[in-house]
């Protein structure tokens, strides 16, 4: 599924929320990293926030789900980037926020893979 294939995403969200089974949601997770990297990639190749607004809303749908998993479902995450993303990108409803996440992606101060807090 390519980052910018937002129906792809969505409905691939949507089944992972309805999913029950712990073990494989668990597994979908690893996807959802894949998917978040992917993004981070596309943001930092943006020529400027508005054109990254695209995927920081695709982000924020990402976050949402986690959110879910985590508060709603209790779903206990493994993947520790997982946690660092709900985590740092817990506000992207926020210009603020989006316009510091995004100088640090274009600077690349900011990965999942080699993880400094914000």
């Amino acid at each position: 599924m390519h980052v910018t294939d937002i129906k792809k995403i969505n409905l691939f969200l949507e089944t992972l929320v309805d999913m029950s089974d712990v073990s494989v949601i668990n597994q979908q997770l690893a996807q959802m990293l894949v998917i978040i990297n992917g993004i981070l990639i596309e943001i930092e190749k943006s020529k400027n926030i508005e054109d990254a607004n695209y995927y920081f809303d695709i982000l924020q749908k990402i976050h949402d789900t986690l959110d879910i998993l985590i508060f709603h479902k209790n779903i206990p995450i493994s993947i520790v980037e997982l946690q660092r993303f709900a985590s740092d990108c817990e506000r992207l409803d926020d210009n603020w926020q989006r316009n510091y996440l995004y100088q640090k992606i274009k600077s690349r101060q900011y990965s999942l893979a080699n993880y400094k807090r914000l």
